[in-house]
Formats: structure tokens, sequence, C-alpha cells
């Protein structure tokens, strides 16, 4: 017991370790944003594990948001519900428009609440713009 209260407050002291550091965020149901330092972040699925880890950042677009890091470009497309990592979709996505890039940091509020406001108001966004184009086309979500 004692030993358990004198490692967090040295690690208070020293510095945070990653299990008292980390913090979760769901992206979407099935897809998880750990922060465990301010270079050391990870996307992590249900279904298909690690998707991106290191310094990750997200990118909103259109209908979806891009997952960069750790040398992996994962792009989540709300619409059709699908990960897609294919080259093709990565230029195609780079070429064209898109709205914020945040990294967890930001994202999650550790460095202000203003940034969270924000991620969370562009998160929004994209679910209101995913939700008008399939009701356009006549779907229901999954």
């Amino acid at each position: 017991m004692w030993n358990k209260v004198i490692a967090i407050c040295l690690a208070l002291f020293v510095g945070c370790t990653e299990e008292i550091c980390k913090r979760r965020m769901e992206l979407i149901p099935g897809l998880v944003w750990e922060y465990y330092s301010t270079n050391h972040s990870r996307v992590v699925s249900d279904k298909y594990g690690i998707i991106a880890e290191g310094a990750v950042f997200i990118t909103f677009h259109d209908y979806g948001f891009d997952v960069s890091g750790g040398g992996k470009f994962v792009y989540v497309d709300l619409c059709r519900n699908v990960l897609d990592d294919r080259e093709s979709t990565h230029i195609s996505l780079s070429s064209g428009s898109a709205f914020s890039t945040f990294d967890a940091g930001y994202a999650m509020g550790i460095s202000t609440e203003e940034s969270h406001k924000k991620y969370l108001a562009e998160m929004d966004a994209l679910k209101e713009r995913v939700e008008e184009k399939l009701r356009r086309e006549g779907l229901r979500r999954l």
C-alpha cells in the first residue's frame, strides 16, 4: 500500500508516468484516442487494434476525418462507416479542403479547455454534415 503511495508521489514530483497521465477519449463508437504525453498518443479500434501511434493528429474533412501518426494514415469515412488506408484516398484528401487539425493534447483539452471546445464543435459539425448527406440520399445510420 505505502509503496503505491510513494510511487505516485514520486511520479507527480518528477513527472507523470504513462499510467497516471493516460487519458482516453472516444472519437466514435469503437474508436478511442489515448493520450500519454505530448508526443505520444494512439488511436485504437475495437475491431482492428492500433490504427496510429506516436505524435497522432486528426484532420476533419467533409464526411469523415483522417488519423495520421507514426507513418500511418487512415481515413475514417463516416458515411460508409469504413476505415480507408489506401494511398489514393490519402492523396485525394491531401489535395482537397480540410477543416481543422488537432493533436491529442488540444483535442482533449490538456493544453486549454478552449481547444477541447473547438474540437467538440468540429466533431458536432462533422456529424451534422454526415447526417444531412445520409438524409439527402435516403439512407439511415448503421
